[in-house]
Protein backbone atom coordinates (compact mmCIF):
# COMPACT_ATOMS: atom_id res chain seq x y z
CA UNK A 1 0.00 0.00 0.00
CA UNK A 2 2.83 2.36 0.85
CA UNK A 3 4.45 1.79 -2.56
CA UNK A 4 1.16 2.52 -4.33
CA UNK A 5 0.72 5.82 -2.40
CA UNK A 6 4.27 6.89 -3.13
CA UNK A 7 3.80 6.18 -6.81
CA UNK A 8 0.56 8.18 -6.91
CA UNK A 9 2.30 11.11 -5.17
CA UNK A 10 5.11 10.96 -7.70
CA UNK A 11 2.65 11.01 -10.60
CA UNK A 12 0.90 14.01 -9.03
CA UNK A 13 4.08 16.02 -8.37
CA UNK A 14 5.63 15.60 -11.84
CA UNK A 15 3.08 17.90 -13.62
CA UNK A 16 3.42 20.54 -10.90
CA UNK A 17 7.21 20.49 -11.19
CA UNK A 18 6.97 20.74 -14.97
CA UNK A 19 4.65 23.74 -14.78
CA UNK A 20 7.07 25.46 -12.37
CA UNK A 21 10.03 24.92 -14.70
CA UNK A 22 8.08 26.38 -17.63
CA UNK A 23 7.09 29.50 -15.62
CA UNK A 24 10.69 30.08 -14.52
CA UNK A 25 11.90 29.71 -18.12
CA UNK A 26 9.36 32.27 -19.33
CA UNK A 27 10.45 34.81 -16.72
CA UNK A 28 14.10 34.24 -17.63
CA UNK A 29 13.36 34.91 -21.30
CA UNK A 30 11.48 38.12 -20.47
CA UNK A 31 14.36 39.38 -18.35
CA UNK A 32 16.78 38.74 -21.20
CA UNK A 33 14.59 40.59 -23.69
CA UNK A 34 14.03 43.62 -21.40
CA UNK A 35 17.21 45.77 -21.09
CA UNK A 36 18.30 46.77 -17.61
CA UNK A 37 17.62 50.40 -16.72
CA UNK A 38 20.62 52.73 -17.23
CA UNK A 39 22.54 53.40 -14.05
CA UNK A 40 24.31 56.60 -13.16
CA UNK A 41 28.08 56.39 -13.16
CA UNK A 42 30.97 58.67 -12.25
CA UNK A 43 32.93 57.39 -15.23
CA UNK A 44 32.75 58.13 -18.95
CA UNK A 45 31.51 55.32 -21.20
CA UNK A 46 34.29 53.15 -22.56
CA UNK A 47 32.60 52.86 -25.97
CA UNK A 48 32.69 56.03 -28.09
CA UNK A 49 29.43 56.69 -29.88
CA UNK A 50 30.92 59.64 -31.80
CA UNK A 51 34.25 60.19 -33.49
CA UNK A 52 36.61 62.73 -31.94
CA UNK A 53 36.24 65.10 -34.89
CA UNK A 54 32.46 65.02 -34.52
CA UNK A 55 32.67 65.79 -30.82
CA UNK A 56 35.19 68.57 -31.40
CA UNK A 57 33.11 70.22 -34.09
CA UNK A 58 29.93 69.98 -32.03
CA UNK A 59 31.54 71.45 -28.93
CA UNK A 60 33.38 74.15 -30.90
CA UNK A 61 30.09 75.28 -32.44
CA UNK A 62 28.49 75.40 -28.99
CA UNK A 63 31.39 77.40 -27.45
CA UNK A 64 30.20 80.95 -28.38
CA UNK A 65 26.78 80.36 -26.88
CA UNK A 66 28.23 78.86 -23.69
CA UNK A 67 30.68 81.73 -23.23
CA UNK A 68 27.98 84.33 -23.89
CA UNK A 69 25.71 82.73 -21.31
CA UNK A 70 28.53 82.65 -18.74
CA UNK A 71 29.54 86.27 -19.35
CA UNK A 72 25.91 87.35 -19.07
CA UNK A 73 25.69 85.60 -15.72
CA UNK A 74 28.86 87.34 -14.51
CA UNK A 75 27.59 90.71 -15.74
CA UNK A 76 24.28 90.27 -13.94
CA UNK A 77 25.87 89.05 -10.71
CA UNK A 78 26.10 91.70 -7.97
CA UNK A 79 29.61 92.95 -7.22
CA UNK A 80 31.05 91.35 -4.10
CA UNK A 81 33.87 92.55 -1.90
CA UNK A 82 36.98 90.42 -2.03
CA UNK A 83 40.35 90.33 -0.28
CA UNK A 84 42.01 89.33 -3.56
CA UNK A 85 42.92 91.16 -6.73
CA UNK A 86 40.87 90.31 -9.83
CA UNK A 87 42.42 87.57 -11.90
CA UNK A 88 41.25 89.10 -15.19
CA UNK A 89 43.17 92.21 -16.27
CA UNK A 90 40.91 94.87 -17.73
CA UNK A 91 43.81 97.19 -18.61
CA UNK A 92 47.21 96.59 -20.15
CA UNK A 93 50.27 97.11 -17.99
CA UNK A 94 51.36 100.18 -19.96
CA UNK A 95 47.92 101.75 -19.46
CA UNK A 96 48.04 101.13 -15.70
CA UNK A 97 51.59 102.48 -15.44
CA UNK A 98 50.76 105.65 -17.35
CA UNK A 99 47.59 106.26 -15.37
CA UNK A 100 49.24 105.74 -11.97
CA UNK A 101 52.37 107.71 -12.93
CA UNK A 102 50.20 110.68 -13.90
CA UNK A 103 48.35 110.45 -10.56
CA UNK A 104 51.60 110.25 -8.53
CA UNK A 105 52.22 114.03 -8.06
CA UNK A 106 48.71 114.58 -6.71
CA UNK A 107 48.93 111.59 -4.36
CA UNK A 108 52.31 112.67 -2.99
CA UNK A 109 51.14 116.27 -2.50
CA UNK A 110 48.09 115.11 -0.56
CA UNK A 111 50.25 112.91 1.71
CA UNK A 112 52.92 115.57 2.30
CA UNK A 113 50.23 118.15 3.11
CA UNK A 114 48.77 115.74 5.66
CA UNK A 115 52.18 115.20 7.28
CA UNK A 116 52.87 118.95 7.40
CA UNK A 117 49.46 119.56 8.97
CA UNK A 118 50.03 117.02 11.72
CA UNK A 119 53.75 117.21 12.45
CA UNK A 120 56.73 119.52 12.69
CA UNK A 121 59.04 117.87 10.14
CA UNK A 122 61.98 120.26 10.46
CA UNK A 123 65.46 118.84 10.96
CA UNK A 124 66.46 119.57 14.57
CA UNK A 125 69.17 117.08 15.59
CA UNK A 126 69.71 116.59 19.30
CA UNK A 127 73.15 117.36 20.66
CA UNK A 128 75.01 114.40 22.13
CA UNK A 129 72.29 111.86 21.29
CA UNK A 130 72.87 109.50 18.39
CA UNK A 131 71.48 106.21 17.17
CA UNK A 132 73.55 103.01 17.06
CA UNK A 133 76.44 104.66 15.25
CA UNK A 134 76.60 108.36 14.48
CA UNK A 135 73.23 109.52 13.09
CA UNK A 136 71.77 112.08 15.53
CA UNK A 137 68.32 111.69 17.05
CA UNK A 138 65.71 114.37 16.49
CA UNK A 139 64.65 116.43 19.49
CA UNK A 140 61.48 118.17 20.57
CA UNK A 141 57.75 117.41 20.42
CA UNK A 142 56.73 117.11 16.78
CA UNK A 143 52.95 116.66 17.03
CA UNK A 144 51.14 119.90 16.18
CA UNK A 145 48.23 121.17 18.28
CA UNK A 146 45.05 122.82 17.02
CA UNK A 147 45.37 126.55 16.55
CA UNK A 148 45.20 128.52 19.82
CA UNK A 149 45.59 125.46 22.08
CA UNK A 150 48.52 124.62 24.33
CA UNK A 151 49.60 121.40 25.97
CA UNK A 152 48.86 122.92 29.38
CA UNK A 153 45.28 123.67 28.33
CA UNK A 154 44.79 120.12 27.11
CA UNK A 155 46.19 118.79 30.39
CA UNK A 156 43.48 120.68 32.31
CA UNK A 157 40.66 119.21 30.17
CA UNK A 158 38.86 115.94 30.62
CA UNK A 159 38.86 113.41 27.77
CA UNK A 160 35.18 114.19 27.11
CA UNK A 161 35.91 117.91 26.84
CA UNK A 162 38.75 117.27 24.36
CA UNK A 163 36.48 115.05 22.29
CA UNK A 164 33.49 117.39 22.35
CA UNK A 165 35.63 120.39 21.33
CA UNK A 166 37.46 118.32 18.69
CA UNK A 167 40.85 119.26 20.16
CA UNK A 168 42.52 115.85 20.06
CA UNK A 169 45.94 116.26 18.37
CA UNK A 170 45.69 114.77 14.89
CA UNK A 171 49.31 113.62 15.04
CA UNK A 172 48.29 110.83 17.43
CA UNK A 173 45.82 109.36 14.95
CA UNK A 174 46.89 106.45 12.72
CA UNK A 175 48.93 107.64 9.78
CA UNK A 176 47.39 106.39 6.52
CA UNK A 177 49.34 104.79 3.72
CA UNK A 178 50.24 107.38 1.11
CA UNK A 179 48.21 105.47 -1.50
CA UNK A 180 45.91 103.33 0.59
CA UNK A 181 43.79 101.79 -2.23
CA UNK A 182 46.93 100.38 -3.87
CA UNK A 183 48.94 99.74 -0.69
CA UNK A 184 52.21 97.86 -0.90
CA UNK A 185 55.67 98.52 0.50
CA UNK A 186 57.52 101.75 -0.22
CA UNK A 187 61.28 102.02 0.33
CA UNK A 188 63.42 105.10 1.07
CA UNK A 189 65.61 106.35 -1.73
CA UNK A 190 68.88 105.40 -0.01
CA UNK A 191 67.74 101.79 0.40
CA UNK A 192 66.61 101.60 -3.24
CA UNK A 193 70.03 102.84 -4.36
CA UNK A 194 71.93 100.36 -2.17
CA UNK A 195 69.87 97.37 -3.37
CA UNK A 196 70.29 98.50 -6.96
CA UNK A 197 74.05 98.65 -6.39
CA UNK A 198 74.32 95.23 -4.73
CA UNK A 199 71.66 93.14 -6.47
CA UNK A 200 70.75 95.17 -9.58
CA UNK A 201 67.14 95.23 -8.39
CA UNK A 202 65.27 98.51 -8.71
CA UNK A 203 62.51 98.84 -6.09
CA UNK A 204 61.40 102.27 -7.30
CA UNK A 205 57.62 102.54 -7.61
CA UNK A 206 56.19 104.43 -10.55
CA UNK A 207 53.12 105.41 -8.52
CA UNK A 208 54.58 106.45 -5.18
CA UNK A 209 57.64 107.70 -3.28
CA UNK A 210 58.58 107.29 0.36
CA UNK A 211 56.91 110.05 2.37
CA UNK A 212 58.87 110.48 5.64
CA UNK A 213 61.95 112.75 5.70
CA UNK A 214 65.27 110.93 5.90
CA UNK A 215 66.35 112.59 9.16
CA UNK A 216 63.49 110.83 10.98
CA UNK A 217 64.42 107.38 9.70
CA UNK A 218 66.62 104.87 11.52
CA UNK A 219 70.28 104.68 10.71
CA UNK A 220 71.05 102.83 7.49
CA UNK A 221 72.09 100.09 7.19
CA UNK A 222 70.32 99.14 10.42
CA UNK A 223 72.22 97.55 13.27
CA UNK A 224 71.47 93.88 14.01
CA UNK A 225 71.63 92.43 17.52
CA UNK A 226 71.12 88.72 18.18
CA UNK A 227 69.30 87.79 21.37
CA UNK A 228 71.19 84.48 21.36
CA UNK A 229 74.59 86.25 21.12
CA UNK A 230 74.39 89.61 22.92
CA UNK A 231 78.16 89.46 23.41
CA UNK A 232 78.70 90.13 19.69
CA UNK A 233 76.97 93.51 19.62
CA UNK A 234 76.07 94.76 16.13
CA UNK A 235 76.71 91.79 13.81
CA UNK A 236 75.76 93.62 10.59
CA UNK A 237 79.27 95.13 10.30
CA UNK A 238 77.62 98.24 8.93
CA UNK A 239 76.41 96.38 5.82
CA UNK A 240 72.98 95.89 4.31
CA UNK A 241 72.29 92.16 4.50
CA UNK A 242 71.45 90.75 1.07
CA UNK A 243 71.38 87.39 -0.67
CA UNK A 244 74.94 88.08 -1.84
CA UNK A 245 76.60 88.71 1.51
CA UNK A 246 74.50 87.01 4.22
CA UNK A 247 76.71 83.90 4.33
CA UNK A 248 79.85 85.98 4.71
CA UNK A 249 78.30 87.95 7.59
CA UNK A 250 76.60 85.14 9.53
CA UNK A 251 78.68 82.04 8.86
CA UNK A 252 79.98 80.82 12.23
CA UNK A 253 77.39 82.90 14.12
CA UNK A 254 74.09 81.25 13.14
CA UNK A 255 73.43 77.52 13.03
CA UNK A 256 72.71 75.75 9.70
CA UNK A 257 68.93 75.89 10.15
CA UNK A 258 69.06 79.63 10.81
CA UNK A 259 71.38 80.19 7.85
CA UNK A 260 68.92 78.38 5.57
CA UNK A 261 66.00 80.38 6.95
CA UNK A 262 67.91 83.61 6.34
CA UNK A 263 68.66 82.52 2.77
CA UNK A 264 64.95 82.00 2.08
CA UNK A 265 64.10 85.31 3.74
CA UNK A 266 66.54 87.19 1.49
CA UNK A 267 65.73 85.35 -1.75
CA UNK A 268 63.73 87.61 -4.11
CA UNK A 269 60.44 86.03 -5.14
CA UNK A 270 57.96 87.38 -7.72
CA UNK A 271 55.58 89.81 -6.06
CA UNK A 272 51.82 89.80 -6.48
CA UNK A 273 52.03 93.17 -8.19
CA UNK A 274 54.93 93.62 -10.59
CA UNK A 275 55.93 97.26 -10.98
CA UNK A 276 58.88 96.85 -13.30
CA UNK A 277 58.62 96.84 -17.08
CA UNK A 278 61.94 95.02 -17.45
Amino acid sequence: MRKIKSFKWLLFSIPILTIGIVIVSLFAEDSQRTPAPAQKSSYLPVVDKESFSTVRNRMSEAKPGIMKRQMDLLADAPAQKSSYLPVVDKESFSTVRNRMSEAKPGIMKRQMDLLAERYDLSNRPAKGAVMDRSKPLQEGVRVKLPSGVTWAQLADMTPDQIRDKNLFPQGFLPLPHANHPEGGMVFPKFEIQELLKQEQRDLTRFDLDFDLPEHFLPEFPPAIYLTSRPDLGDVSKGKLVTIDNFYEIFNGILNPKQIEGLRLLLTPFPATTIQSDR
